[in-house]
């Protein structure tokens, strides 16, 4: 009998035979928690990028604005480079930030035999000597000072701009407070000249062709605007608009033997056949803008004042009157008359942008000055400085008695040149 310890019972394998698949292990708590923190790490990456996406248009709009700004910059600097090139900009910083030079106050030293023109610029005052272009603050400190080499200079100013031209010569000088000078030269002899706010400048020049006069205008950087021709009447007086962009010329000439005057206004400077005004038996002798739309021509017996868009100017005559001197003044003018075979003793009168009479102030004793002060006019007769209202009431305060010109710079105080000095009296 066999041992049944040694019996063993073999299994056939049989071929082909696939083993069942495991299940899959389930993960425990702990594996779920970071496939979660793998879910939310991708949905941070995803949101960022979008947000990177949403942030390059913003970062391309800040740079077309810095760019603009550069561009801005640029041509700021490249406009202003008068008083921001390094040759200027101790002036520029002199001007605008301290206001020049503290001074001991007025009276100041001065040679009024020697001085051409006082006028204000700016808030400050003009005084244009022999030699020297000198502005001064309100304490009589320099804002700056230069020599010039004019030997004949007519001196104009308008807003912050300062003009030297040199009559029967070639060359114009145009300054504004704290900036470079820059020079302008035409072409034939300077007659007379203006300059407007912005520094552009027009001038009247003798002719050598067959015209009698020529006008010249340039801008402010030099260059020329307008060259045009006047082969009628012979061109004495000119005026620029305050800014820059209109013109006017009188003149004269003979009809029949008697004088006519006329003048001449340039709406733009791309026509050459300006808008003419006429009258017979008169000369004028000056031309300046009151307002943008209204032009003053003083003439020896009447004055003129023509608005834009009229046929006709309107004119005041002066009542067999000589005239002595005028002043403008804001959108008036005023005229000082005297009575022929008189030698003291006269009338202002104070003529509106419409043309009409704002009022009339008499005076007595021998007329000296007349000066714009603000909208109304300082009157120098005398030992005595008249200021008026806009009613012509005055007020009444003693003058030097060396008094030769006069003029308002700072607030309502007047600025009185003498032999010797500048006085500053409070009105």
């Amino acid at each position: 009998m066999a041992r049944k310890e040694n019996i063993r019972i073999k299994r056939t394998r049989v071929k082909n035979d696939v083993p069942a698949e495991k299940p899959a292990p389930q993960p425990t708590p702990r594996f779920a928690g970071m496939q979660y923190e793998n879910e939310l790490e991708e949905a941070a990456r995803a949101a960022a990028e979008k947000r990177a996406a949403r942030q390059k248009k913003p970062k391309t709009k800040r740079r077309l604005i810095l760019l603009a700004i550069i561009v801005v910059l640029v041509v700021v600097v490249w406009a202003k480079w008068d008083v921001l090139n390094p040759a200027s900009v101790w002036n520029y910083i002199n001007v605008a930030v301290t206001g020049g030079e503290n001074g001991d106050g007025y009276p100041t030293e001065a040679e009024g035999s020697n001085v051409i023109a006082m006028r204000p610029v700016g808030g400050y005052l003009l005084v244009v000597t022999q030699n020297t272009v000198t502005v001064y603050n309100q304490s009589a400190g320099t804002v700056f000072s230069r020599t010039h080499s004019f030997s004949d200079p007519l001196v104009d100013v308008s807003g912050n701009s300062v003009m030297l031209a040199e009559i029967g010569g070639r060359r114009i000088e145009v300054q504004s407070v704290g900036g470079k000078v820059r020079t302008f030269e035409t072409a034939k002899n300077i007659v007379t000249a203006s300059v407007a706010d912005n520094g552009s400048v027009a001038a009247v020049t003798e002719s050598d062709k067959s015209h009698i006069s020529e006008i010249v205008v340039f801008d402010n950087k030099g260059e020329e605007k307008l060259y045009c021709y006047s082969s009628e009447a012979l061109l004495t007086g000119i005026a620029m608009r305050s800014d820059g962009r209109q013109m006017a010329a009188i003149g004269v000439l003979a009809d029949n033997g008697a004088p006519q005057s006329r003048l001449l206004v340039y709406s733009t400077f791309s026509e050459k056949d300006p808008k003419v005004y006429s009258g017979n038996d008169t000369l004028l002798c000056d031309v300046e803008y009151l307002d943008n739309d209204s032009i003053a021509a003083v003439g020896d017996d009447r004055v003129w004042v023509v608005k834009t868009g009229r046929n006709e100017p309107e004119e005041i005559t002066y009542e067999s009157r000589r005239l002595l001197s005028w002043a403008v003044s804001g959108d008036r003018v005023g005229v000082v008359l005297q009575n022929y075979g008189a030698t003291d003793g006269g009338q202002l009168l104070a003529v509106d942008k419409n043309g009409k009479t704002a009022y009339t102030v008499d005076f007595t004793g021998m007329f000296r000055a007349v000066a714009p002060a603000g909208k109304e006019f300082f009157l120098m007769c005398g030992n005595e400085v008249l200021t008026m209202n806009g009613k012509g009431e005055t007020k009444t305060k003693e003058a030097l008695p060396d008094a030769l010109r006069i003029c308002r710079a700072f607030g309502n105080d007047a600025l009185v040149l003498g032999l010797t000095s500048i006085e500053r009296y409070d009105y």
